[in-house]
């Protein structure tokens, strides 16, 4: 994760604090592995599995976020919530698991999704039945497990009963708001008069809440902190989530597939509604418009379309029309953190977080 800005004791705390993530994630992991090995060899399998899912790449971004929140509260950097962090980490491989199944996407973190694994083993046993639909099945069963894995990190974290039953309804909620925002995102996408609002509305509960937003309250829970702090976290949230969302729309258009670690065409085909295709729609010519209508949502569609919808997207002023609101949310964003009443070593590492979110992979 690159430090904007930050002085070297800043870049140590935040790379100290990813180490410890990692190793905590790891242990966890490795636990679950052992415990699903005395139920059933294919259970141990399916465990390694998902846990080769979440430990491949990934920012630890989230939990680091929780860290942070429970900091700024006046908790410690200890094992308590090292534990507790996970939840959003778990979280985050839970919806991915289940976003690749709708997505039918074959590629994660520069390596297989799950459902594509399990389809390959079904396929190379040369078992009875659809081995796609086989490989779909375990995922969705997977994920699911993955989802309850964050829960039991919270419950063993060791906190009060008072504050973990609070985080147990925050990771709730959290799961039930991206699950509307995946909602919006299903039904909009398979709409051609989509807005600017629409896509905003799926940023934010599909993304800001579960990114940004609530892993800063739920480390801010777990310290007892008072509710001015959790509503100034939650509006810092949503602003800085909504800019991480539409610089990632930037990248599926315009990024280098190998640092993404997904296929550049994986948007367009999927269809998916983001600001510079919303607004492009908007201000194209007629013939550029029917155009991206009609590649939209077309898996079959070629390096050649996206090509043409790049050039379509920035010669209308549509790129440049999402990159100026970008910055306008972070700097939203940055204008409430500013107002906030935390240690000035905590403001400055959520800066330099939210200008490494606006400006990774340019």
């Amino acid at each position: 994760m690159e430090t904007i800005g930050l002085d070297q004791t800043q870049k140590e705390m935040l790379e100290d604090i990813r180490e410890k993530v990692n190793k905590e994630l790891g242990d966890y992991l490795a636990l679950k592995i052992e415990e699903f090995d005395h139920i059933h060899p294919m259970a141990r399998n399916l465990a390694n599995r998902l846990s080769q899912y979440v430990l491949r790449g990934g920012k630890r971004i989230r939990p680091t976020l929780v860290v942070l929140g429970h900091i700024a509260s006046g908790g410690e950097l200890g094992r308590e919530i090292l534990r507790a962090s996970l939840s959003m980490e778990l979280m985050q491989g839970f919806l991915l698991i289940e976003d690749d199944v709708m997505d039918q996407a074959s590629l994660r973190r520069g390596g297989p999704t799950i459902h594509k694994t399990f389809t390959d083993d079904h396929n190379k046993a040369n078992l009875k039945g659809p081995s796609a639909r086989f490989g779909e099945n375990v995922a969705i069963t997977g994920g699911l497990i993955v989802g309850y894995w964050g829960v039991e990190c919270l419950t063993s974290a060791g906190f009060p009963p008072n504050p973990t039953l609070e985080a147990v309804m925050l990771y709730s909620e959290t799961v039930e708001a991206t699950g509307i925002g995946q909602l919006f995102d299903l039904t909009f996408g398979v709409s051609h008069t989509s807005s600017v609002e629409d896509v905003l509305l799926i940023q934010e509960y599909k993304t800001s809440l579960y990114t940004i937003a609530n892993p800063l309250r739920m480390g801010a829970m777990l310290g007892e902190a008072p509710g001015e702090l959790l509503e100034g976290f939650r509006n810092f949230g949503v602003n800085i989530g909504i800019a991480f969302q539409l610089h990632d729309d930037y990248l599926g258009l315009f990024g280098n597939e190998k640092i993404l670690g997904k296929s550049v065409l994986s948007d367009l085909a999927e269809g998916k509604q983001t600001v510079p295709i919303v607004k492009a729609l908007e201000l194209a010519r007629p013939g550029d418009r029917e155009f991206i209508i009609e590649i939209l949502g077309n898996p079959q569609l070629t390096m050649a379309d996206l090509s043409r919808v790049r050039d379509i997207v920035e010669s209308t002023g549509a790129l440049a029309y999402s990159m100026e609101m970008e910055m306008k949310y972070l700097h939203n964003g940055l204008s409430v953190l500013e107002e906030l009443s935390i240690p000035r070593k905590i403001k400055k590492v959520l800066t330099s977080l939210a200008n490494y979110i606006v400006s990774r992979h340019m």
